[in-house]
């Protein structure tokens, strides 16, 4: 979708997700965004890399950043100062939908691949595994949603996948698919999702923190000289947010009995 001029002169975020864990739990997560604030424009990529003996670092920067190219059910990124290359390829449809919508803009979350096969070369080191990616297109202010908490996870295999969005506010709402289907009723918890109708539970074992920490006031930090008044503007809640984000050993079951072990990446966000 197009986003609508004057709104983009006051608020306009696209922010890319892509990630990639291996079989062994190598993973990485890699961010590339862009936001505009009353016409001043800052850039970010970011790249998070969990081993897992040395365990997580990070690297980030500000500047020009190259969003993902689609095309025949593939996505190719590329960030040359930080080494990285890749391509992932679809192995499930995409999914989305319009999160919120009022006079004041929306929030467009399009999941173009739930699961895919990621092939990266980082540093002419070559790395497959499994992977997913997705765009998000916020164009009002999120601090005006006045959310309490936010939970989001994806769980990413050929021939099953989950992803679920649920926040609350002064009510609750929830988005769940499951092989890309939208499920209307999911129980969601840091460790364990269900979908009674389905006789589904995916249960995760929050083994590995990937990110613990006030991500919002970091990263708030980086942008201010470049977007003047954006911290003024938000609200101190939605500034010191708590994020902590996780990568689990999982185990997928239907109807009591397990039909798939794999790796999810999910995160709480506390306000």
């Amino acid at each position: 979708m197009k986003p609508d001029t004057d709104r983009l002169e006051k608020f306009h975020l696209e922010k890319w997700y892509l990630d990639c864990i291996t079989d062994e739990g190598e993973a990485m997560i890699f961010y590339a965004a862009k936001l505009v604030w009353h016409r001043f424009e800052v850039q970010y990529t970011s790249w998070l890399h969990h081993e897992p003996v040395k365990g997580v670092t990070n690297k980030s920067r500000l500047g020009q950043v190259q969003f993902p190219v689609q095309s025949d059910g593939s996505l190719a990124w590329s960030d040359s100062r930080l080494g990285i290359s890749g391509r992932w390829e679809t192995l499930a449809k995409p999914i989305g939908c319009r999160l919120f919508e009022s006079e004041e803009g929306y929030i467009d979350w399009n999941c173009c691949q739930p699961a895919a096969s990621a092939h990266l070369e980082i540093n002419k080191r070559i790395i497959d595994g499994a992977g997913y990616a997705e765009q998000l297109i916020v164009t009002l202010p999120p601090w005006k949603l006045n959310l309490e908490k936010l939970q989001w996870g994806r769980y990413a295999l050929p021939g099953q996948n989950m992803v679920w969005i649920q926040w609350k506010t002064n009510s609750e709402m929830k988005w769940t698919w499951l092989n890309g289907e939208l499920i209307n009723e999911s129980l969601v918890d840091d460790d364990l999702i269900r979908l009674p109708g389905k006789g589904i539970r995916l249960y995760t074992d929050r083994g590995v923190i990937l990110e613990s920490e006030k991500r919002v006031k970091n990263l708030m930090a980086k942008f201010i000289r470049y977007l003047p008044g954006i911290d003024k503007s938000m609200t101190l809640k939605f500034f010191m947010a708590d994020e902590t984000k996780w990568l689990s050993r999982s185990k997928l079951e239907k109807d009591g009995e397990m039909i798939n072990l794999g790796w999810t990446i999910h995160e709480l966000v506390t306000f």
